[in-house]
């Protein structure tokens, strides 16, 4: 007998459970498979109930019994959901035919970066190597001149890490987690304070994002428990306020998701490249005012944009240099339809 270690929703943390032998795998895994089975939800349509997902990938093995209408089934896609166990061979292949965004998601380096396996020295630089070219390029001219940080504050969008946030994928979050362990096993502790806030800064708009936000709890306590909360030494600065409750993750996220709302019915944004970039520059300006001025013209129906510094009628002119002639947003005024 050996212990395994298996994810419990109802207290957001892994425990160990006796089974039989089987071989090791990080905790982070069942928290992949379950972020994956909504990803197939959603890209599918279907509700994320094991029956549902049953009957659309494995309809034959449902079994209806015509006296007493009682239905039979192997209940697999239910644990896959709930437990978070491994899908086998031929139903991954499934997903990979049907849904080949959830797929993407089920082999993302992001489970690579926060995985918990002990790694070799060096580890993290070769990891960093297999993301996609964009990102790595940033990531590698950040360890080769980790000093950009101490330069001046102009121009920000155009350095390493802030090129990362503002991409703000699964990759890119995947690279500045990188980045962090990577100094954290060679004890670069200063520079360890950059990116540590340039995670803060993207982390939650990014796990506010389904499918992740789905699993918000285990994903975030999760990186908090194994990688965020590390020890500081004196010399260091705070660390970052991280909520360390579900209920204040849930407002931080609540949050997140009011304002990317805002910006639709504004019809700032439709897709989730155009979420990304909104969010970069709201973060870059009057995050505040730029807020209460995207509620004031909701209510309003109607808002000329006046020239205020780094409030919304900046942002939109910032939206529009990276948009095509025919999407470019109106400067002078907001008019909601």
């Amino acid at each position: 007998m050996t212990s395994v270690l298996k994810y419990n929703f109802a207290f957001n943390k892994c425990e160990t459970s006796k089974t039989m032998a089987r071989p090791k795998k990080d905790p982070i895994d069942c928290i992949r498979v379950q972020t994956v089975m909504a990803a197939v939800s959603i890209e599918l349509g279907i509700p994320l109930r094991g029956y549902a997902l049953e009957k659309f990938f494995e309809p034959e093995k449902i079994i209806k019994n015509e006296n007493s209408k009682a239905v039979s089934r192997p209940c697999k896609w239910d644990r896959y959901i709930k437990y978070g166990v491994e899908p086998h061979d031929n139903n991954l292949e499934k997903i990979k035919t049907m849904c080949p965004n959830a797929y993407k998601l089920y082999g993302s380096p992001l489970w690579a970066a926060i995985a918990t396996q002990p790694v070799q020295h060096g580890y993290w630089e070769s990891f960093i190597a297999t993301l996609d070219i964009e990102v790595k390029s940033l990531a590698f001219e950040f360890l080769a001149h980790p000093s950009i940080i101490y330069t001046r504050k102009s121009n920000l969008d155009k350095k390493p890490l802030y090129k990362l946030v503002r991409i703000g994928n699964d990759q890119a979050i995947a690279a500045l987690i990188g980045l962090l362990r990577h100094y954290l096993s060679i004890g670069q502790w200063l520079i360890l304070d950059i990116i540590e806030t340039h995670i803060y800064n993207v982390i939650f708009n990014f796990l506010s994002n389904p499918p992740f936000c789905y699993q918000v709890n285990a994903i975030f306590f999760f990186m908090l428990n194994h990688i965020l909360d590390y020890e500081r030494y004196d010399y260091m600065r705070e660390r970052p306020l991280w909520p360390s409750s579900p209920e204040k993750l849930g407002e931080i996220i609540w949050i997140e998701q009011k304002n990317r709302k805002m910006a639709e019915s504004l019809g700032l944004i439709s897709t989730l490249k155009q979420s990304r970039e909104f969010y970069f520059w709201k973060h870059l300006g009057n995050n505040q005012l730029i807020v209460i001025e995207m509620a004031l013209s909701l209510r309003r129906r109607k808002v000329f944009l006046k020239d205020r510094p780094k409030g919304l009628k900046w942002l939109i002119t910032k939206l529009n240099k990276t948009r095509p002639r025919n999407q470019k947003l109106n400067t002078h005024v907001l008019f909601i339809k």
